[in-house]
């Protein structure tokens, strides 16, 4: 699934079905089967290997081949609601780290400048999917596997869709990553600094050339600025400090070129 050829058939909320099931023990592959896909849906497309392909390499469920049975391996505490399992599933994305659905979401990220202004008729799933394999060719992408997309990309954070249109903005997805790094409310450090202690969990959303020339894609800036504007974060600008990162402009912002420091703020959640 998120090897390679992702399935649209996986969405986020059938995953999260699938793990809360499995709270109260394990069950056979057949009953677990026969709940996604009752006799009622004789006809449909059937989903549920998808689906459990897709748990599985997320690390959240745990196949026993031997006794053709599935069972949790995650904190019950984690399927709290969806938010609770975005957050571990975007703590853990380095299980993924080699897959269609990580390299597709970098490469969207560390272009988002580029992609953004692609005219809205350039960006139906017929057509982008040829745009991203030249912006990186290992990727393999095809129709159905950029609609899969759509929907993780989504759900983990990295940006919004308004209609057909997706706005790359990783503001969900960095706000994880701050709660899960520990960084306490109130912690005021350099951006160089801050984006130190989150890598590499944000190598999905920025490369090493970006951190090396101090530049900030869209995706990020939109993310660092929608922080601001929610009181998430406090972002700064102190003149004479050398730790200076350049944003993607945005000239009506507070924020509309250059940020030196971040404050955490007190409402991440």
């Amino acid at each position: 699934m998120f090897d390679s050829s992702m399935k649209t058939e996986a969405i986020p909320e059938r995953v999260f079905a699938l793990c809360k099931k499995l709270e109260n023990g394990s069950m056979a592959d057949k009953d677990a089967k026969a709940y996604f896909e009752p006799a009622s849906m004789a006809g449909s497309s059937p989903y549920y290997g998808a689906v459990k392909k897709a748990a599985d390499q997320l690390g959240l469920i745990i196949s026993n081949e031997d006794e053709k049975s599935i069972s949790l391996n995650i904190d019950p505490e984690y399927l709290e609601n969806m938010s609770a399992l975005r957050r571990y599933i975007n703590d853990n994305l380095n299980r993924i780290s080699g897959g269609q659905f990580y390299q597709t979401t970098k490469t969207w990220m560390v272009n988002s400048e580029e992609l953004f202004h692609v005219p809205k008729e350039a960006q139906s799933v017929s057509k982008m999917p040829e745009r991203l394999n030249k912006l990186n060719q290992d990727l393999k992408l095809d129709e159905n596997g950029l609609r899969a997309w759509r929907f993780w990309a989504s759900f983990l954070g990295f940006g919004y869709l308004q209609g057909m249109f997706f706005l790359p903005n990783a503001a969900v997805f960095i706000c994880d990553v701050i709660i899960n790094s520990g960084l306490k409310p109130g912690t005021e450090l350099t951006i160089g600094k801050f984006f130190d202690i989150l890598y590499p969990k944000i190598d999905i959303c920025i490369d090493k050339h970006e951190l090396e020339e101090k530049k900030i894609n869209l995706a990020m800036s939109n993310a660092l600025r929608t922080l601001n504007d929610l009181g998430k974060v406090q972002l700064k600008f102190v003149n004479d400090r050398q730790d200076e990162w350049a944003l993607t402009s945005m000239p009506l912002h507070q924020f509309g070129s250059f940020v030196t420091d971040i404050k955490i703020g007190e409402n991440l959640l």
